[in-house]
């Protein structure tokens, strides 16, 4: 039996492009990947932070490629008793991560110019944020 009678469905490789979106931060430049997978490459601005927020549905992985960055960050318990569940402060530097499971609170301050990767599982929007130094809802 041939190999095109056993699958019902073929893998493939596809090229997709990237596209930049303004922030009051810096930018991103977003790409989508795989379904329910995009990726991002986060440049900040030196003393500049994102919103203290979480994802709902989203998952992240968040890798400094350049720079320091202090992360903030916690677990769901955090949003509910912030007494109990503080959150936590951490500097990282080049080739150290953050993962963030969905739920979860967390913030990007950069403490120099620094770039960020970010990829993500799960659909995309569901973002609630808790706090915004630029007035954002």
């Amino acid at each position: 039996m041939s190999l095109m009678k056993e699958q019902k469905h073929f893998k493939s490789c596809w090229v997709s492009a990237s596209h930049p979106r303004e922030a009051p931060w810096g930018e991103e430049l977003v790409w989508s990947a795989l379904p329910n997978v995009h990726g991002k490459i986060i440049y900040m601005e030196e003393g500049h932070r994102n919103s203290l927020k979480y994802n709902e549905l989203k998952d992240e992985c968040l890798f400094v490629l350049e720079g320091d960055v202090e992360v903030e960050y916690g677990s769901e318990l955090s949003i509910k008793d912030p007494i109990m569940h503080p959150l936590k402060k951490e500097r990282l530097t080049h080739g150290q991560s953050l993962n963030i499971q969905s739920g979860c609170p967390y913030r990007i301050k950069a403490i120099t110019a620094a770039q960020v990767i970010e990829i993500g599982t799960g659909p995309l929007g569901h973002v609630v944020r808790i706090e915004d130094d630029y007035g954002r809802k």
